[in-house]
Parts: C-alpha cells; sequence; structure tokens
C-alpha cells in the first residue's frame, strides 16, 4: 500500500494491490473506490510496491513493483490496466523479499532469499514507452486482452449487449422510432451487462464499479458520471472480470460462507 501521486485525481488516494492481480485506489477518507486496473499476470501476484521517479524534468511516473515469486518490474502511470505499460523480468531464482529504488530513479535493488543476494538494477524505461507506441493506447489494448479480439465472438456480444441496453434504458415497449445519438447507458446498467457477459460481480463489487464511474471527474467537473459508452463498458469488463475466471474452489467457497 502506497499513497498515489497526485497525476489524474485531485484528492489523496492510497494505492493497494491484491491476489487477484488487480490495482486499487481508493479514497481513504470516504473508503470508496476509485478505480480498479488489471495489474501484471506474470510471476504471481504483487507484494511490494515503490514509486520510482525517473528524473525530476520528467513528467512520466512510474511503480516499481515486485512479486512472490522472482520478478520486478515497472508499471507507467497514470494506472489504466493498460497492459502495454507494464513489463517484468527474473530478478532472483526464487522469492523476491524486498525492493528499493534510488532517490534519483537510476537505479532498483531487490533483495533475494535462499540465494542471498542483493542485486542492482539500472533502470530503463525505453521498452515501456515502445511497446506503448507499437500496442497502442485507447481502447484497442483492452479489446486484444477479450477472448478473439475486435473479431471474436466475445466483442460482438459485447456490443449487441450494450446497445440493447441502451434501448432497454429507453423503455422497449414502444414504436416511435428510437434515437440512440449518444450512445450511452445509465451506470444503473452495468451490474446487468457484467453479467450478461459471464462476470457476476459481488453487491461489494457493484458498488466499487459504480463508485469509479460516479466520481471519474468529480474533482474535475464537481458533477458525478451518469452514463457510460462502450469503450469505457469495455474496460471496465476487463479490468473488473476474475483474471482466471471462477473455478471449483470459489464455488465451494462461496458456499460455505453462506452456510
Amino acid at each position: 500500500m502506497i499513497w498515489y501521486p497526485n497525476i489524474d485525481f485531485n484528492e489523496g488516494l492510497i494505492l493497494t494491490t491484491n491476489d487477484e492481480y488487480k490495482i486499487k485506489l481508493w479514497n481513504p477518507k470516504l473508503g470508496n473506490s476509485r478505480r480498479t486496473a488489471l495489474g501484471p499476470t506474470y510471476g504471481g501476484e504483487i507484494e511490494k510496491l515503490k514509486l520510482l521517479n525517473v528524473s525530476d524534468d520528467s513528467k512520466d511516473k512510474y511503480l516499481c513493483y515486485s512479486t512472490n515469486k522472482k520478478v520486478i518490474g515497472l508499471i507507467k502511470l497514470p494506472m489504466d490496466g493498460n497492459p502495454n505499460k507494464t513489463m517484468g523480468l527474473i530478478a532472483h531464482p526464487d522469492e523476491v523479499t524486498d525492493i528499493c529504488c534510488s532517490a534519483d530513479g537510476k537505479y532498483i535493488f531487490t533483495c533475494g532469499g535462499a540465494d542471498l543476494a542483493v542485486n542492482m538494477w539500472s533502470v530503463n524505461v525505453a521498452p515501456i514507452e515502445q511497446a506503448i507506441a507499437m500496442g497502442g493506447e485507447g481502447i484497442e489494448p483492452f479489446i486484444n486482452l477479450i477472448e478473439g479480439g475486435r473479431e471474436g465472438q466475445t466483442f460482438q456480444d459485447m456490443n449487441d449487449f450494450f446497445y440493447y441496453s441502451i434501448i432497454r434504458s429507453k423503455k422497449e415497449n414502444t414504436t416511435k422510432t428510437r434515437k440512440l445519438e449518444d450512445k450511452k447507458v445509465p451506470v444503473e446498467e452495468l451490474p446487468n451487462l457484467m453479467r450478461a457477459m459471464g462476470y457476476y460481480p459481488t453487491e461489494q463489487e457493484v458498488k466499487n464499479i459504480i463508485d469509479e464511474v460516479k466520481y471519474s471527474a468529480f474533482t474535475q467537473m464537481a458533477v458525478p458520471t451518469t452514463h457510460v459508452n462502450i469503450d469505457e463498458f469495455i474496460r471496465l469488463f476487463v479490468n473488473h472480470r476474475p483474471v482466471y475466471g471462477i473455478g471449483k474452489n470459489n464455488i465451494e467457497e462461496a458456499f460455505e460462507a453462506l452456510v
């Protein structure tokens, strides 16, 4: 857990990670979720995070992280779940017990476990910048994370369900011509859209999704966001859905919680 740099939010936020490969931003005063993003999925879940100041004259900010197994890497901010903004490499033959960054942001020091080694790494952010340039920003990297990509059945289903939700929000029982110029759905439709795509969020997860949308531009506009477009829905779905789906163990745990 670390304080999130004031890059795209004009409020003090806390950044946390969990064992589901998610990185979350929280408002510590209100306890509300401000953003959930897909983190790196290689080398296990993130255990250590440090803010890396690349240079004093650079506006770009990065996070340095280590997982519970071998890997260290960088994440470019602002954090949005774009996989092109992350990279990782094997730093030790087994666990990485701790990491720290030099004050000038040029070096990362990692401490191993059974190997009894402390390594010093030179920081080079060029591979991340190249990956962003080649893989693109915007919505395209998120579409590539959907099974089959833009041409796949999942993406086509997302479009169909989204436009049906627009019609549903404008009342179905009518013979009048429907106008869908804005091509947006109310935030209240998001839980149903997620379920239609096979992701069944808990009540807390539903609240987190809606809070994320409502307060996404609140500090700039002073009004909550009430509607989302198809690109925002895709980004939310990719960032919030389970990385490896729902397995038998998850179902058993849910039943045990109800007993």
